[in-house]
């Protein structure tokens, strides 16, 4: 036998009544399924101890049959039965006597529970047969065994109490078996017979969970039972209005939910599903319609569980694969029984209190098999919704071909599955837009990118096969088909979504055992070791010391560089979700300091880490538009209404031009010019750093200059591209600003991924009418005329870039406006003008009247600081500073 071993608290895991204590306080808790796990354990013990010394075994069947009935009284909370019976039957038939009632009482319970009846009666019976012996020994025992003569025994104090407090027990015995022999003969009598009708005077009303447009939730207790329910009620008159107003399908979302939950897919215990919420009743009365429902409000939602510190980051990844592993399983129930749910998200998806989802909302359904109540197809919350629901299905595009507006099937729950997946990772949506309509365009084009969240690759492979714009390319589609002229579904598959658990995201969540399955997900050390480490950086950072105590790669506990990519990349991903990341040094609890606690290298490290480190998404670190309060002002983040409104303070950014940064300079510039260039280049940082920018552009070949540009102050943000990366976006407040290659290869076609991103981000300009700028590595009049025409359409308020000379031009810098036709889509009637009363229209709009919107192009040659300040209304300037010595 294994030594004993025993934790902080004393408590030694091999020992079997400290098994049994801890088994007793998961029970005490709800914990059902951890304290079942403990008498278990607790068991295994005691069978070897009972082959062991003899002094083992003489106390070794009593705890055995004491965990045998806690156990049972665990699966009985957990509504296995036959489970249950079958640990309290082994206990009572062990010691069929009175020391064994809580055994029989078990026993009786359960079979009460299975509607058995009969069996249950017997063993009611006997147990009150041996309590009677019992009562008239005790008694006979008093009165001296009825002999007159032979006097009574003179007992003890503590004999009396001893004896007084054995009579009490057995008469509390007797009575609990007594109730529950009440109890099985009430059921036995209304066995068949039709249950009464319940009405909400059942139930007394408790607090309200929460409310829509026509209806609440409310916490309510049945009366008669005690249970707690979840209750909702639906307003008819309210329904009925917003049905003829602006919602005509409200009527068959109410009947579908109740269809789906009362008949589909819950209507016995053989069906009822242990992630699905179950309906219990459904009644209505003059003003309502009530729906009467499981109650889960220990554990929240899982959007609750998306927050750390009052910000959206993502839950633990060893629990958001496990809640995974459970959707995937209430979604193929559902699917089985051609039911497709349609507004998959974490509000919709509750936690019960063993931490395992509950999926509830049934209103939008659709019913594949009995389609009467099916809504139309354009429903669900945009963020989650998939292609086919934007587009609307057949039913909005009659004219259309079926292969490119499919109705929704078992696909859109996939799509949201791997949505749901994405944001239980990254704390984000997967085509998150500050607007539903741009959300829809991005979700049509389906142009997914991994962010620091999915560190894991396998992780990225599972939400990047569901979430797949074709929805028969999705992982498990077509598993699950109706069949129109039978209507049942039909399973191609006989393992059914087992193609989705096998995937190795998933894989070992499948192979554990059924018990462990069951087991309450619990974050793992190595994600708490995440948050751990978060705090120490933050920590660290405020150490001005920090640096010469314990630099990056020293090896240290404070060292970040040590730890692996993927944990690495977790850390990262959870200070950028705390705005712990931001360098504008002008916010509560932003960290300057804090992003180069991961890099040895801080030239790399200031310049292009911010980026590079972002695994193909677009976003600048620090400053994205998530992490920037969707846009908004200082005066719109003001709580208090009656407060002195914020005043916004100018933002100035600044873009450094040196003919360092000109293409080709390597070969160009002799040592002492190239000295030169470099001395005026010192100048412009050190009006930078005077001037404290919000943030300060730099693009072009940098390799002589990163040194130099490290100097830049940490808290100033430095946006550089030196034309080897993809396109980037950095956002402060409601300005945005874009960073592209000039490369022939990167915009030469509309094909490129490049280019596929920034029509998005200029469409979504266009919509927002958000204030824009573009820069780029070369001389803007370089740029292809679609790319000039779409920046005009996009209302780019300037194009800025290098200035490249030719032929005798001896102007210093650029300064132009672009204009096209409107009129005429061809790209070769795009054309520069100096003339500043030119404009570009932003749209091709054939009226004329409605923009006046013109875009600029500016460009410089030589060492110098072009200022761009925006003001609080909006209106924007520039001034070009030269710096030469």
């Amino acid at each position: 036998m294994t030594e004993p071993t025993a934790d902080q608290d004393g408590i030694e895991h091999n020992n079997p009544e400290d098994l049994r204590q801890l088994g007793n306080h998961q029970f005490s808790q709800q914990n059902y399924e951890m304290a079942a796990h403990f008498y278990t354990q607790a068991m295994e013990i005691l069978n070897v101890q009972d082959s062991g010394d003899k002094a083992d075994k003489d106390d070794a069947p009593t705890a055995l049959l004491l965990n045998l009935c806690n156990r049972s009284a665990c699966y009985f909370q957990m509504e296995m039965y036959e489970e249950a019976k079958k640990d309290a039957e082994t206990a009572w038939n062990a010691l069929p006597q009175l020391s064994n009632v809580k055994a029989a009482y078990r026993l009786a319970k359960t079979c009460i529970a299975l509607g058995k009846f009969a069996e249950g009666k017997d063993i009611i019976l006997q147990v009150i047969q041996i309590i009677e012996e019992a009562e008239v020994a005790a008694r006979k025992e008093e009165e001296g065994d009825g002999n007159p003569r032979k006097p009574p025994k003179e007992k003890t104090p503590e004999e009396d109490a001893a004896k007084a407090a054995a009579k009490k027990n057995l008469q509390t015995q007797r009575k609990a078996f007594e109730e529950q022999m009440k109890t099985l003969e009430k059921k036995q009598k209304n066995q068949g017979k039709e249950p009464p009708k319940i009405s909400i005077r059942d139930f007394t009303i408790g607090d309200e969970l929460g409310f829509g447009n026509f209806s609440e939730i409310y916490k309510v207790k049945h009366k008669s039972t005690g249970k707690q329910f979840a209750l909702k009620r639906i307003n008819k008159k309210k329904a009925k209005e917003l049905g003829n107003k602006q919602h005509p399908n409200v009527h068959n979302e109410i009947f579908m939910e109740r269809r789906i939950l009362c008949e589909r897919i819950s209507a016995t215990k053989n069906t009822q599903h242990p992630f699905i919420v179950q309906m219990h009743a459904a009644f209505d009365d003059y003003e309502h319609i009530y729906y009467c429902m499981d109650l889960h409000v220990e554990c929240g939602d899982l959007w609750s569980r998306l927050k750390y510190n009052k910000k959206m980051v993502g839950s633990h990844r060893s629990q958001a694969k496990r809640w995974c592993y459970q959707l995937v399983d209430a979604l193929e129930h559902m699917h089985k029984h051609g039911i497709v749910h349609r507004d998959l998200k974490p509000e919709n998806i509750l936690l019960d209190s063993r931490n395992h989802i509950i999926v509830i909302d049934f209103g939008t359904a659709k019913d594949l098999v009995f389609t009467n109540l099916n809504g139309p197809e354009f429903v669900g919350t945009p963020d989650f919704m998939s292609p086919e629901a934007v587009k609307g299905g057949r039913s909005e595009n009659k004219d259309r071909s079926a292969e490119e507006y499919p109705d929704a099937d078992c696909g859109a729950d996939l799509w949201a599955l791997g949505a749901v997946a994405y944001i239980l990772h990254t704390g984000e949506t997967p085509f998150w837009s500050p607007s539903p309509f741009l959300t829809f365009l991005k979700i049509r084009r389906c142009q997914l990118t991994r962010g620091w969240g999915v560190a894991d690759d396998d992780a990225w492979d599972f939400m990047d096969k569901l979430i797949q714009l074709n929805p028969k390319h999705r992982l498990g589609a077509g598993v699950f088909q109706v069949d129109k002229t039978k209507r049942v579904m039909v399973r191609t598959d006989p393992g059914g979504y087992d193609c989705i658990r096998n995937h190795p995201y998933l894989k070992d969540v499948h192979e554990l055992s059924p018990e462990q399955k069951v087991q309450n997900p619990v974050p793992s050390l190595r994600d708490l070791a995440i948050r751990a480490c978060v705090e120490l950086v933050k920590k660290d950072s405020m150490d001005f010391e920090i640096m010469q105590k314990h630099p990056p790669g020293d090896g240290s506990s404070h060292d970040m560089t040590r730890l692996e990519k993927r944990d690495r990349m977790c850390v990262m991903h959870l200070c950028d979700k705390l705005n712990l990341l931001k360098v504008s040094g002008d916010a509560v609890g932003q960290q300057p300091r804090l992003y180069s606690r991961f890099f040895t290298d801080i030239v790399h490290c200031r310049l292009y880490s911010k980026y590079q480190e972002r695994l193909g998404t677009h976003d600048f670190c620090g400053l994205t538009q998530m992490n920037d309060n969707h846009g908004r002002t200082p005066e719109s983040l003001n709580e208090d209404p009656y407060a002195t409104p914020l005043k916004m303070d100018p933002v100035k950014i600044a873009i450094i031009s040196n003919p360092l940064f000109s293409s080709g300079s390597e070969t160009v510039f002799d040592d002492e010019t190239r000295k030169k260039h470099k001395k005026d280049l010192k100048k412009c940082i050190a009006a930078i750093n005077k001037a404290r920018p919000k943030m300060v552009v730099v693009n072009g070949p940098l390799k002589e200059s990163e040194k130099l540009l490290a100097r830049i102050s940490d808290s100033i943000p430095v946006l550089a591209n030196d034309g080897q990366k993809d396109a980037y976006a950095a956002w402060y407040w409601a300005i945005q600003c874009i960073s592209i290659s000039a490369k022939s290869d990167q915009v030469a076609s509309n094909a490129t991924e490049q280019m596929k991103w920034l029509r998005e981000q200029l469409e979504a300009s266009r919509m927002s009418k958000h204030t824009l700028f573009v820069f780029t590595d070369g001389d803007p009049r370089d740029l292809p005329s679609f790319l000039h025409k779409r920046m005009a359409r996009g209302r780019v308020q300037a194009l800025i870039g290098h200035y490249k000379k030719r032929g005798d031009d001896a102007d210093r810098s650029l300064t132009t406006k672009l204009k096209y036709d409107h009129k005429v889509d061809d790209d070769a009637k795009v054309k520069h003008v100096n003339d500043d009363n030119q404009s570009v229209r932003s749209t091709d709009s054939a009226d004329e009247e409605q923009d006046d919107f013109s875009m600029k192009v500016f460009g410089c040659s030589e060492n110098s600081i072009r200022w761009i300040t925006m003001e609080e209304d909006g209106e924007w300037s520039q001034t070009l500073e030269f710096l030469e010595g």
